[in-house]
């Protein structure tokens, strides 16, 4: 009874909404970089939309905007502590990649390397110890973007009267499908299909694909 009172609260407006600003807020406490989402549509073990998702990085630049991000669920295993993703699809969504040149570190690994140091401050902060056990154990099956944008630049720019600049890359109506995601060995592995874009240069790409 009680679960299927939790499962019923999370289906209202009012608790997915909470719910998400709770997150967001942790995520930026922990990592120091902005983040906004518009709406929030959520079923529990089944799937997630959210609406407007926008995060910013260390310098309040756009790392990421999503108008439509939506991910799927495949299988949830409370027992075995594992849960499998068969699709995350980011529809329009922009992706603003740089690097540093200090560091020659792009913003999503200092993003990520900024949240991964504050997990085991928030367990001592929150005065709740670590669950004993192993952790859950999280598989992605696909990433899709569709009608999307991206952009690599580096801290320092070549000029180039010719061609792509690999430096400064700008990429428009982005399609593309990422499958057989494999990080748990060497050498990771994935497969990419149905890439098409337009880049800046007058370059296009239709239909490539690659593992």
């Amino acid at each position: 009874l009680a679960v299927g009172i939790v499962y019923l609260l999370l289906l209202t407006p009012f608790v997915q909404t909470h719910l998400v600003r709770y997150i967001t807020q942790r995520i930026e406490q922990a990592t120091g970089a902005s983040i906004r989402i518009g709406g929030v549509d959520f079923r529990p073990m089944r799937s997630l939309v959210l609406n407007d998702v926008l995060l910013k990085d260390f310098k309040s630049d756009t790392l990421l905007y999503c108008r439509d991000l939506r991910i799927k669920a495949d299988s949830f295993n409370l027992i075995q502590r594992s849960f499998t993703i068969e699709e995350v699809l980011l529809n329009e969504a922009t992706f603003n990649l740089w690097v540093e040149d200090s560091t020659n570190a792009t913003n999503i690994e200092m993003w990520l390397e900024a949240l991964q140091k504050s997990k085991p401050e928030e367990s001592s902060g929150d005065g709740i110890p670590n669950a004993e056990g192993p952790g859950w154990l999280v598989g992605l099956k696909r990433i899709s973007m569709r009608n999307s944008r991206f952009t690599y630049r580096e801290e320092i720019r070549d000029t180039v009267e010719y061609g792509v600049n690999w430096t400064d890359i700008d990429c428009r109506d982005l399609n593309v499908d990422v499958g057989g995601i494999d990080f748990s060995g060497s050498p990771q592995r994935m497969e990419v299909a149905n890439l098409c874009f337009v880049e800046k240069s007058g370059l296009v790409v239709k239909n490539m694909g690659g593992r």
